[in-house]
């Protein structure tokens, strides 16, 4: 039996294996309503599975090897002995396609996150396994998340902020932005959009500001299209551009033809992509195949079976 688990490990480890605990007894739940001999094998009631159970948990945070080190053994602690456990940071799940026999071929992939957050990477096979070659990115929204819906709710406040200092009057979607953090003047969008929830733990606090942050790029999505003044399309312009910036290192470091595998739900939406694959076809970027994978997770899981099968 196979699983894959996708958790953040960046708030701490209590945190982390409470929601790795709830993410495996809830899985189990749902198998076991499609299929009754599955309950027997991982009652949803515990964490009893079969000996030949094969897990990859990718945790975001965890491709560092201090992390790796501090989370693997009570992973492992939640599984019955003998259990195939493979700890991966999350973005090494975006590999999964490449172990489909049918790509066996591909020697070299690049993966890019464009979610709440960001990250790529340049992969070369190793044997059975995809080795990471260069890493862009994924240093958290103070340090980076360039090319994310956490830059793209930022640029979207910015763009409130700077009509209203310069006496422009606000379109449709800007006023959203306002609505959607509570205020009706521009005035106090700053303080709004930058506070902190006091009835929180301060790591689930940043992370709930960062997605609140985040959750304007539906605003902007919206918008794209529709907005006369170009603003939210130029919004999706500057995160599509940092999105290939991320990229360019790793272009520059292929040695042969690569596939392209794209996860996080910015990456799934067709307005920015097409942002992206403009400026791509602008440097003569040409990709062997684009992948793009809106469950990372469950791609896991499908490498998982086959690899086993």
């Amino acid at each position: 039996m196979s699983c894959a688990v996708l958790t953040d490990s960046t708030f701490g480890l209590e945190l982390c294996l409470e929601a790795t605990t709830a993410a495996v007894s809830a899985a189990a739940a749902a198998l076991a309503e499609k299929d009754p001999r599955a309950a027997l094998a991982l009652p949803s009631s515990s964490l009893q599975a079969p000996p030949n159970l094969h897990v990859w948990a990718g945790y975001a945070g965890c491709a560092r090897r201090p992390d790796y080190e501090r989370l693997y053994a009570p992973l492992c602690s939640l599984f019955p002995k003998g259990t195939d456990v493979r700890l991966t940071g999350d973005a090494e799940l975006l590999t999964a396609p490449l172990y489909a026999s049918m790509r066996a071929h591909v020697r070299e992939c690049v993966t890019t996150i464009c979610g709440t957050g960001s990250v790529s990477l340049l992969w070369r096979r190793d044997g059975e396994r995809w080795v990471q070659a260069v890493r862009i990115g994924g240093w958290g929204p103070l340090l980076g998340d360039e090319g994310s819906g956490w830059a793209t709710g930022k640029a979207a406040i910015t763009s409130v902020l700077t009509a209203a200092a310069n006496g422009i009057p606000l379109v449709e979607w800007q006023e959203r932005v306002l609505a959607h953090f509570g205020v009706t003047s521009a005035n106090d969008l700053i303080t709004a959009s930058c506070a902190l929830d006091p009835d929180l733990p301060a790591p689930l606090a940043d992370s709930e500001r960062k997605k609140r942050i985040a959750a304007c790029t539906r605003i902007v999505v919206g918008a794209a299209g529709s907005d006369s003044t170009g603003a939210a399309r130029r919004v999706l312009q500057k995160t599509a551009a940092q999105v290939v910036d991320n990229l360019e290192p790793l272009v520059d470091q292929l040695q042969g033809s690569a596939v392209l595998v794209v996860a996080g739900g910015l990456g799934q939406v067709d307005a920015m992509w097409r942002e992206v694959h403009a400026l791509m076809e602008a440097r003569k970027w040409h990709w062997a195949e684009l992948v793009k994978l809106p469950d990372p997770g469950m791609s896991g899981l499908e490498a998982l079976i086959e690899s086993h099968m």
